[in-house]
């Protein structure tokens, strides 16, 4: 346990010292940009991913920490079991994010992928469908995800190679991002 917890330390340090920071900062300018121009943020992920992509559209559809937030357009294209089921067993796996790309996503939406490896067909083959519709493409990945990084605008890569730690970071960033987008509303109503 102290070895996860020093390993975890030392990654979470490498992090504030490399470029992610400024990279999640502009992450937080192009979401908010989309947001004032009328678009959406869409998020995806698979396992653990798609878990944090859901934790991200329920901080943001709801609140993080600013009360009178207004609710935002935000997205997991992993929150409908029908439709993963149904896209998985009618066209393979590797299709599941790239339909709802396809079909939901408009010029100047914003795709958010969250890969540990960065290699995930179903993520890659979503993100080629979403730079062919003019999308905004963020990506947050590991270390390794170099496979990832060339499809996206920004591309976030925590640097380290074990699972565990890189969703830790993006925990983390989870929560920094949900705190600059609510630090953008702070005055603002939360009404209809």
């Amino acid at each position: 346990m102290e070895q996860a917890i020093r390993s975890h330390t030392e990654v979470i340090t490498q992090f504030l010292s490399s470029s992610g920071p400024g990279i999640l900062k502009g992450m937080s300018k192009t979401i908010l940009n989309a947001f004032t121009n009328g678009h959406r943020l869409y998020i995806m992920g698979n396992g653990g991913s798609a878990a944090q992509s859901e934790h991200l559209v329920a901080e943001l559809v709801g609140r993080f920490s600013v009360s009178d937030r207004p609710t935002l357009p935000v997205f997991a294209l992993t929150a409908t079991s029908a439709v993963q089921t149904a896209l998985a067993n009618d066209f393979g796996f590797e299709s599941v994010f790239e339909r709802q790309v396809t079909g939901m996503l408009n010029s100047g939406d914003v795709l958010l992928a969250l890969s540990t490896s960065g290699k995930s067909p179903n993520i890659l083959s979503a993100l080629k469908c979403a730079k062919k519709k003019n999308c905004k493409i963020l990506g947050w990945t590991g270390e390794n995800g170099n496979e990832m990084a060339p499809l996206c605008d920004l591309c976030l890569q925590v640097p380290s190679s074990s699972t565990p730690r890189i969703q830790e970071v993006h925990t983390l960033c989870i929560h920094l991002l949900c705190e600059a987008i609510d630090r953008a509303y702070e005055h603002s109503s939360s009404s209809c």
